[in-house]
């Protein structure tokens, strides 16, 4: 997973795009992140993404981030889809084949 900032997140979100935010003393990030590390190699027609949103204040306002960790699925900069919490694999994977199904 890319570590993106809230100067480039703009740019990077063009196309069907998973971003997590997340902060590093969080036990569940960690978890996720690993997790949507492994789906990334599934699904290589998505760019995944991760953005601390502690050091991230103003991307963290603008995607209304309340909890870590969130997930965010987009495309082309549109929500799609947002997770809040950690979600196992199955379900992620669910997830993703639902939000990009019918983009």
């Amino acid at each position: 997973m890319k570590e993106i900032n809230q100067y480039n997140l703009k740019e990077m979100t063009k196309g069907n795009v998973i971003i997590e935010f997340y902060t590093p003393w969080c036990n569940p990030c960690s978890q996720l992140t690993s997790t949507l590390t492994k789906l990334s190699k599934e699904f290589s027609h998505i760019s995944f993404l991760k953005i601390n949103a502690e050091e991230n204040n103003e991307a963290s306002l603008l995607a209304s981030i309340r909890s870590v960790p969130t997930i965010l699925f987009l495309k082309d900069g549109k929500e799609l889809n947002r997770l809040i919490g950690y979600r196992d694999y199955n379900f992620l994977k669910q997830t993703i084949n639902e939000s990009y199904t019918y983009s």
